[in-house]
């Protein structure tokens, strides 16, 4: 079967194959979310999902010197790596010592020099953790969370494609982000899959000193786009921004840095790339992808070469 059939088969734009049901917000430490490579064809959805999971603090934790300086809520942002294609831009190519270096790194950390050294975007979205801890002696509540985005065509330089197909794991609680639509959210899912807003309904409440994690998943792509198409395909810059209530005042507060997420590139895009390569997501190696391998590693690695 095509690659372009797994990625449809995989993810495709049915709001009824959301996320699993929040659970309360007071729930367990958050895990680190366990994303695999893999080719079954297991039912899923690519979304934009904020993950929310409660973990209250001892006077002991990082941030217990809180004051009442600064914004209500302090935010402190940990990036996490892609584990997807990667699109770099033109003017950025790999020399065969950085194909030697690509070629000992796994998946995780492979994708992650990419971005870091070849200015290289994720195409399926992203992940950033967001700890945002109460910085008032009265409890402060984040009461809304809009995103910004800007948008444009990809400047296609070399593909490195590293996946047949996605899956990820379970989370507690989710907002979901659609950047790219009139009406981005976020929004809830029940478990019926039936859509409502987040906000107003619920709300964040922070006590001085007390954690929460956000998880915050946002992948590009517009509902009503052909997902073969390539000219339908956009990289977008997006900011988040926090509305947050303190003594009866309400207030925007922006979290800090940005993200830069890409919509999957469907098969058909390679064309428009000077180089292709296919990665250790489904290699044992770094190998260049010849004209007309059609999406199947093994025409690029060889056979008894190929490991997802």
């Amino acid at each position: 079967m095509p690659r372009a059939a797994f990625r449809r088969i995989l993810f495709p734009w049915d709001e009824m194959a959301r996320k699993a049901p929040p659970r309360e917000q007071t729930a367990t430490p958050h895990p680190w979310r366990r994303v695999a490579v893999w080719v079954a064809a297991t039912a899923g959805a690519a979304v934009i999902g904020l993950v929310v999971t409660g973990v209250v603090q001892s006077g002991e934790h990082w941030f217990a010197g809180a004051t009442t300086s600064g914004p209500p809520v302090a935010v402190h942002t940990d990036a996490q790596p892609g584990l997807d294609d990667v699109s770099l831009p033109a003017g950025q190519s790999l020399s065969p010592s950085d194909v030697k270096t690509l070629s000992a790194m796994d998946v995780r950390h492979e994708d992650a020099w990419l971005v870091a050294h070849k200015h290289g975007v994720v195409a399926n979205g992203t992940e950033e953790a967001l700890a945002v801890t109460g910085n008032r002696q009265d409890p402060v509540r984040i009461v809304g969370m809009s995103i910004t985005s800007e948008c444009k065509t990809p400047s296609r330089g070399t593909i490195v494609r590293q996946a047949t197909g996605r899956g990820d794991g379970v989370d507690s609680e989710s907002m979901t982000f659609y950047p790219q639509e009139s009406d981005p959210g976020p929004f809830a899912f029940s478990a019926a899959g039936i859509r409502k807003d987040y906000f107003p309904a619920r709300t964040i409440v922070l006590k001085q000193g007390e954690q929460v994690v956000i998880d915050v998943d946002i992948v590009p792509g517009r509902m009503d786009s052909d997902p073969t198409d390539p000219t339908a395909v956009r990289v977008c810059d997006v900011g988040l921004t926090m509305t947050v209530l303190t003594g009866g005042t309400e207030t925007t507060e922006a979290v800090p840095g940005g993200l830069s997420v890409m919509d999957i590139e469907p098969d058909a895009a390679d064309a428009d790339y000077g180089r292709a390569y296919v990665g250790t997501g489904l290699c044992d190696a770094f190998y260049a992808a010849p004209a007309g391998w059609n999406g199947d590693p093994a025409t690029a690695c060889g056979p008894g070469h190929v490991t997802y």
